[in-house]
C-alpha cells in the first residue's frame, strides 16, 4: 500500500468518505419508486417480494434484489444480542421448567450453529 493510500485511509472520518468515483450519487432505476416504497412500508407491507410486483406492475425494470436491498435497513434486527453467559441462563431456566426441557435442548442444539453448542448444553 502506498503512503498517499494509507494517508487517505487515516483522514477519512467516516467509512463513506473513502466512496469516489463515477459510481456516486448515479440514479438508479429503483429511485423513481422510492417515495412509493417508503409509503407501503409506512403502511405496514413489510415483504419485499410483494412490493417488488407492486412497482414491477407501475413499471419498474430493475430486479428484486435491488429492492430487498433498499429495504434492509428499514428492519429491525429480529434477534437480539445475546451473549454466552445469558444463553446459558436461558438453557438452565429450560432445563428447570420441565423433564420435557430435554425436547427443546435438542432442538437447539440442531438448529444453532455454534461449534461449541455442545458445552452450554
Amino acid at each position: 500500500m502506498t503512503y498517499r493510500t494509507v494517508q487517505r485511509l487515516a483522514d477519512a472520518a467516516r467509512p463513506e468518505d473513502l466512496f469516489q468515483g463515477q459510481w456516486q450519487n448515479r440514479r438508479t432505476k429503483l429511485d423513481d419508486f422510492k417515495p412509493y416504497l417508503n409509503e407501503r412500508w409506512a403502511e405496514g407491507c413489510t415483504n419485499a417480494w410483494t412490493l417488488w410486483e407492486e412497482i414491477k406492475s407501475h413499471g419498474y425494470a430493475g430486479g428484486y434484489g435491488a429492492v430487498r436491498a433498499y429495504l434492509q435497513p428499514f428492519r429491525s434486527p429480529r434477534v437480539p444480542g445475546i451473549t454466552r453467559d445469558e444463553l446459558v441462563e436461558v438453557v438452565r431456566r429450560l432445563l428447570a421448567v420441565s423433564p420435557e426441557s430435554d425436547y427443546y435442548l435438542r432442538l437447539l442444539r440442531a438448529n444453532v450453529s455454534h461449534p461449541r453448542i455442545g458445552d452450554l448444553l
